[in-house]
């Protein structure tokens, strides 16, 4: 890791004040910041991915359900979204119920204060009893009920941020992810202990740099929570069935 100041190749190398706060023009498009043009294609992203209602109708179809018999609900977090929940699975036909609640995640993406406090935000939000009367919802009409996420977070301590800007193809906290070889190994000089990760089962130009341990590619005074590297916590996938004794 080059310090601030050290002769290194400035390419890669951002000041804290000067980090994220500058235009940035892709495709002919100008974006006030990296993080907006970021958001801007993860949007597109999202508006050609398969819609979730839609998938999750579509697999009870290959099934034997109806539309009407496989249920599903998103942007589950508060109070008042219970009531909707058990409208719903209240209709005799519901047979297949599919719930997202984005609670966590939305705590996660949030946060500034580390693993604590996002610890201290869960257990507020858990104490609304949201999640308890869902489960209590799905349980007494008889459902089998599955619990499960798409990947954990850990606490990391900012290690600096590369200055490639928009020549990444993705600018993850955790991990970078290039199409250039070489670029990918000139970003890596100013992380010595970053992992240039294999391409092994992925696209030959898929080329990811992943922090290393429990570090992050953010301002070295940041102690974000994330995901995207290779710890436990972040790849290994939950997946529980819960009943009442």
């Amino acid at each position: 890791m080059t310090a601030k100041g050290d002769a290194g190749p400035r390419l890669f190398r951002e000041s804290p004040a000067t980090q994220d706060s500058t235009r940035v023009e892709c495709l002919g498009m100008t974006f006030e910041s990296d993080e907006a043009r970021r958001e801007y294609f993860l949007e597109r992203l999202k508006e050609k991915l398969p819609e979730l209602r839609s998938a999750w109708k579509r697999f009870w179809g290959d099934e034997g359900l109806s539309p009407v018999e496989a249920v599903y609900e998103k942007n589950l977090r508060d109070p008042a979204d219970v009531a909707r929940v058990e409208e719903l699975v209240s209709h005799p036909g519901a047979r297949a119920v599919g719930l997202v609640v984005d609670a966590v995640d939305r705590i996660m993406h949030g946060m500034t204060l580390g693993s604590a406090g996002m610890h201290n935000q869960v257990k507020l939000w858990t104490e609304s009893g949201v999640l308890a009367s869902l489960l209590d919802t799905l349980l007494d009409r008889g459902f089998a009920v599955f619990l499960t996420s798409d990947h954990g977070n850990v606490e990391a301590r900012g290690c600096g941020a590369p200055g490639e800007k928009s020549l990444a193809e993705l600018r993850g906290q955790r991990a970078r992810v290039y199409r250039d070889r070489s670029l990918r190994s000139r970003v890596a000089t100013g992380f010595p202990d970053a992992i240039e990760w294999p391409t092994t089962g992925l696209p030959e130009d898929y080329l990811a740099l992943l922090a290393p341990a429990r570090r992050a590619f953010v301002r070295e005074s940041e102690r974000p929570v994330s995901h995207g590297g290779i710890t436990l916590e972040e790849v290994v996938v939950p997946f529980v069935e819960i009943e009442r004794k």
